[in-house]
């Protein structure tokens, strides 16, 4: 059995999952795997003791590399100006799996000094992408992949709210997942940025170039629903991402290119996605799996805040 650590009983951590069937925290989808045991920690003990009387699981009262050494696997689920300490210590540890929620950092400097940290250590580290470990994003990326040899990609349109770090950031990832390319941007015209959810992560639109691409971000700020779609428009196919990413439709024209029909569609996409991070993490364990995407999440990261602040 591994052990399990989640630091940070917040939303991501455990919050989400307090009066919801579905499994959408670290802690929530440790508990419910048997390879695993659960342990938390929180700022707020309060918080953490709610967390272990729900799940009967085990806390700790502070978090340095000593108390590390007791686990298997850590996620970091406390907010982003925490994770480079976290980050530090569990790859000093040599924790055998780390979880870090998204974005790694908002500060440039601490990046490079984590890849270093990374490349001189054990730790395998996993950057919570979630719907690149999603089955039927799986899927999508060998359709994605197939296209790709018969059309040309000619548009993109992204809409996120909630911050072009925090969010758009997840638009940006699964274009690299889906199509093996980095997201990077020429030509950037950027408008209407807004400091709304974030203090240091405002929501940003733009258009730009993508690889030969258009691509428009709509930033919707001062929006304070969730909201998350991107259409990718090939020559004669279009691939909708709908719903928060829970739908997925592909639209074929037909042979005068004059309406599109759907040809397949994919439902549910992110039920339970906490389910299949953990599980990515349970291979990464036992060797089954031996890649992971701190690297390339990492420069996407750098990458982002360059968009932003440039």
């Amino acid at each position: 059995m591994y052990k399990a650590l989640v630091i940070g009983c917040g939303n991501i951590g455990a919050g989400y999952d307090f009066d919801n069937e579905q499994v959408l925290t670290h802690a929530k989808a440790l508990s419910l795997n048997k390879k695993f045991s659960l342990t938390v920690y929180d700022t707020d003990r309060v918080l953490a003791k709610k967390v272990k009387e729900k799940y009967s699981c085990e806390t700790i009262e502070e978090i340095d590399v000593d108390s590390l050494l007791n686990f298997d696997c850590v996620s970091i689920c406390s907010p982003t100006g925490t994770h480079y300490k976290y980050l530090s210590e569990a790859i000093d540890a040599k924790i055998k799996v780390i979880i870090c929620e998204k974005p790694v950092s908002s500060k440039t400097d601490e990046l490079p000094e984590l890849v270093q940290m990374y490349k001189a250590g054990v730790s395998k580290i996993m950057v919570n992408y979630t719907r690149r470990f999603q089955p039927a994003y799986a899927e999508l990326k060998k359709i994605v992949e197939n296209l790709m040899k018969q059309e040309k990609l000619t548009n993109i349109s992204i809409k996120y709210q909630r911050g072009f770090i925090n969010n758009c950031s997840h638009a940006a990832d699964l274009f690299e997942f889906l199509t093996d390319k980095k997201f990077e941007l020429t030509n950037v015209r950027k408008s209407n940025l807004v400091t709304d959810h974030f203090e240091n992560d405002p929501t940003l639109s733009l258009t730009a170039n993508l690889w030969k691409t258009n691509i428009n971000v709509l930033g919707l700020s001062n929006v304070m629903f969730p909201y998350f779609d991107i259409d990718f428009y090939f020559e004669s196919t279009k691939i909708e991402i709908k719903e928060l990413g829970r739908t997925i439709e592909v639209l074929k024209a037909d042979e005068r290119f004059s309406i599109l029909s759907s040809k397949q569609i994919f439902k549910n996409c992110m039920k339970d996605n906490m389910v299949h991070v953990i599980s990515k993490a349970e291979e990464l364990l036992n060797g089954k799996n031996a890649q992971d995407n701190f690297i390339s999440s990492v420069e996407l990261n750098q990458r982002m805040l360059n968009y932003l602040n440039n």
